[in-house]
């Protein structure tokens, strides 16, 4: 994968196509002060960001999509999935339509895809992070959008 990574940012950068994607700021059922935050295994691989993936709007809903790259990432169910925020972004070079969602995993035990090269629960404060971890700028903005619609 990481040889297809600047191949797919020039495509990206070049034709800059719709793409459709999910993020989730997932709770962990025993602590709700503590969320799911991941690493992947491609790409930035040092910047702990939110689990999710890209979904096809026209075969599944993004809660659906959600549910699915969760199970395949980390080998995890959730409870109810509910609706964050909606945003466009062209940060990797391409316009990707990003819907941000929440939910509850019922269960703390992980296991880890191909994807993902770390995942940990940790508290929603993020002071337990190194200062010099990198951080998606979508789990603050994921967190901002879940503490106004509380």
């Amino acid at each position: 994968m990481r040889i297809a990574d600047p191949l797919r940012r020039v495509y990206w950068k070049v034709l800059k196509p719709k793409t459709y994607g999910v993020k989730g700021l997932i709770f962990s059922p025993t602590d709700s002060n503590k969320i799911m935050l991941i690493r992947n295994s491609y790409g930035d691989t040092e910047k702990y960001t939110l689990p999710g993936g890209g979904y096809k709007p026209q075969s599944e809903d993004p809660a659906t999509a959600l549910r699915r790259e969760i199970k395949e990432e980390l080998g995890i169910d959730l409870g109810e999935v509910n609706l964050l925020g909606k945003l466009t972004t062209t940060r990797e070079g391409k316009r990707d339509n990003l819907i941000l969602l929440c939910a509850t995993s019922l269960s703390m035990h992980i296991r880890q895809g191909n994807e993902v090269k770390e995942a940990l629960w940790i508290d929603r404060s993020l002071k337990l992070l190194h200062p010099n971890k990198k951080i998606s700028i979508f789990v603050e903005k994921a967190l901002r959008l879940y503490d106004t619609k509380k």
